[in-house]
């Protein structure tokens, strides 16, 4: 059977940072996929990603990577869901000491979350001050890391940072017939260079 919750654990799902109608249309296009990706985890990660057969999150703001972790429904789908988190490691310890040594939890038992080194991040992930750039394909590129070159997904959401490199990089990876969903469509600098490579078949308010 599933691995039930902690006795102890609050189970408390925050309200996601979207409208009713984007969460209604996400979950929609999910339903069902055999892979949904997103990039940017946050309260809609577990509402969405169960609705999947397999699902993939990828995170590159390592304060949230840690709230997620702590969440009781985030750890109850990893555990039973097909949901991956993938977090980012800020990196500033460099290499793979940090790699080896962020990657044990309480009691040095492994953490199951990956670690990806790209560069120190302040709020929602956003590049802090001396964040190295050279870094920050490390992010867009999760996707092939994780799934392999040839790897292919139904349903992928761009909501994190670096969203126009992160829906470049979705080109190879999105299965005919599938889709690809940016959160905030409505700030015109995405517009142009995804617009090269992709249709607009729906908007949902932003």
């Amino acid at each position: 059977g599933p691995t039930p919750f902690p006795d102890s654990a609050p189970v408390s799902i925050p309200q996601p940072l979207r409208t009713t109608l984007e969460l209604l249309v996400l979950m929609h296009h999910v339903r069902g996929a055999a892979q949904y990706v997103e990039w940017g985890s946050g309260a809609s990660t577990s509402l969405v990603a169960p609705l999947a057969r397999r699902a993939l999150s990828l995170e590159n703001g390592v304060a949230r990577c840690a709230e997620l972790r702590a969440r009781a429904d985030v750890r109850f789908w990893e555990a039973n869901g097909g949901l991956k988190l993938v977090c980012v490691d800020t990196g500033e310890r460099g290499g793979e000491r940090a790699r080896d040594e962020r990657s044990r939890g309480a009691g040095g038992r492994p953490d199951p979350s990956p670690l990806v080194p790209s560069g120190p991040t302040g709020a929602f992930g956003t590049p802090a001050a001396g964040a190295d750039p050279a870094t920050f394909a490390r992010y867009s590129g999760a996707l092939a890391a994780e799934l392999g070159p040839r790897g292919a997904a139904d349903a992928v959401l761009v909501d994190g940072r670096f969203r126009v490199a992160c829906a470049l990089a979705a080109l190879r990876h999105v299965r005919p017939g599938g889709v690809l969903m940016v959160h905030d469509w409505d700030r015109g600098a995405y517009h142009a260079p995804v617009l090269e490579f992709y249709d607009v078949v729906e908007v949902a308010e932003r």
